[in-house]
């Protein structure tokens, strides 16, 4: 069993896979607490509910340093083995070419791995998390830089904070008409269509750069519910970090495999 962790501003998630393929995921709220203990929580989730006792490895990706060490030493006193950086593993996998690649999140460089694996390029990958971002993929497949933009929640809480008179609301109930006849209908379709216009306009503009059709991936939590308002022609791929994830660690075991019967040869 090989344990994949996208750690994520709002929530973990957690990829449970056969070293082949993810079988199940989990989910559970990222707390930022300095005393807070991930061992009992890791137990709970996966020990006790899923009953995985044993983990032939751990691959993690986060974007919470405050969150990276407590997991580490969580996933060691209970598994005991440590983690593989998702970020060591991405500089094997991918050329990046931004003016700090090493600041690029390793949540990006997983969407990335994925991205190339299962779509064609040039290629835009949104991520729709507590943040929206956007990752754009040239014809040879180089990651070549992006967008970053509040999210949907983050969004409608600053509104919510800021206008004594706006509610919060539910905005996973569906809208249809662009025009709202109360409050929470308006800032549904606010929230909604003004979300996915905003994502067909980056990808109307970053066509222009390129001469072959872009393909364009939907991904993170909060991607179906944008999807449903969109018409431009894209994928909803929710796990394709989780994805991303089991590739990189897929690419590491079959280079220290190779290595290994490499060295032996040589004795």
């Amino acid at each position: 069993m090989v344990l994949l962790i996208d750690v994520g501003n709002t929530n973990i998630v957690f990829g449970i896979s056969d070293g082949e393929k993810i079988i199940n995921t989990l989910r559970t709220e990222t707390v930022k607490e300095t005393d807070f203990d991930y061992v009992p929580v890791l137990q709970d989730l996966l020990c006790r509910k899923e009953k995985i006792g044993t983990a032939d490895g751990v691959m993690l990706s986060s974007v919470v340093p405050e969150v990276t060490g407590k997991l580490e030493k969580a996933v060691c006193t209970i598994y005991g083995i440590h983690p593989v950086s998702a970020d060591t593993a991405a500089r094997q996998e991918l050329v990046i070419d931004i003016d700090s690649p090493d600041k690029l999140g390793m949540d990006l460089k997983a969407d990335a791995a994925a991205a190339l694996k299962k779509y064609p390029c040039p290629q835009l990958i949104f991520d729709l998390g507590t943040a929206t971002t956007c990752s754009v993929l040239n014809e040879q497949g180089h990651y070549i830089g992006g967008a970053i933009m509040p999210g949907l929640k983050i969004s409608l809480a600053a509104l919510a904070v800021s206008a004594s008179q706006l509610p919060m609301i539910d905005y996973s109930i569906p809208i249809k008409e662009y025009i709202g006849k109360n409050t929470q209908d308006a800032m549904r379709i606010g929230m909604l269509f003004g979300h996915a216009l905003m994502l067909e306009g980056f990808a109307r503009e970053i066509q222009k750069q390129f001469t072959k059709p872009l393909h364009v991936t939907l991904t993170g939590g909060l991607s179906h519910i944008v999807k449903k308002h969109m018409t431009l022609k894209c994928v909803c791929d929710p796990y394709l970090t989780l994805e991303g994830l089991l590739y990189l660690y897929q690419g590491i075991t079959s280079a220290a495999e190779f290595s290994g019967r490499i060295n032996e040869s040589d004795k």
